[in-house]
């Protein structure tokens, strides 16, 4: 199996349209997060299979293998960043922190991680714009992009946290 590495602490990267999943199983060194522009299939993470459709975004920890099988034509966008990029981001940050230890113990099944409607709608909005950026490349985008990024791992760190009953919210 095929494992890759990132060289620098962050990288964005939009396929064009697929057919068929060019990698077949691999896995990295680092985390990815993969963004569905269009399209249907099934991701496949540790064996495990979930389908999934645009507006998805699954989050690849380290060291898992992982595959997408298409059955419609599909377009990816992969955010990969490694533990160096969130921790150079902003150390004092409390949030970023405590996004570091939810992705350090993630061990995500296949399914998207936005749990609900509103998270889909923004992120599907915010994913837009970075892909605009990312394509651009004007004065600025780097810096733009950035921090649009960090949004969108805020949104990852609050889909990601276990979620606390109502009745003990009140108890408080």
């Amino acid at each position: 199996m095929v494992k890759d590495h990132l060289k620098e602490p962050f990288q964005l990267v939009l396929k064009e349209y697929l057919d068929v999943c060019p990698r077949g199983r691999h896995a990295h060194t680092f985390f990815e997060l993969i963004y569905i522009v269009s399209g249907t299939g099934v991701q496949s993470i540790n064996e495990l299979q979930m389908p999934y459709r645009e507006g998805d975004l699954f989050l690849v920890p380290p060291n898992d293998n992982h595959l997408f099988t298409i059955h419609t034509t599909t377009q990816f966008f992969f955010i990969r960043f490694n533990t160096a990029y969130i921790q150079n981001t902003r150390k004092d940050d409390e949030l970023l922190q405590h996004l570091e230890i939810v992705l350090q113990n993630s061990r995500n099944e296949p399914e998207s991680i936005l749990n609900n409607e509103p998270d889909r709608l923004f992120v599907g909005s915010l994913m837009e714009r970075i892909i605009r950026e990312h394509l651009a490349n004007q004065l600025y985008s780097k810096e733009l992009i950035k921090q649009l990024v960090n949004t969108l791992l805020v949104i990852v760190a609050r889909n990601s946290a276990p979620i606390t009953p109502f009745y003990l919210l009140a108890a408080l």
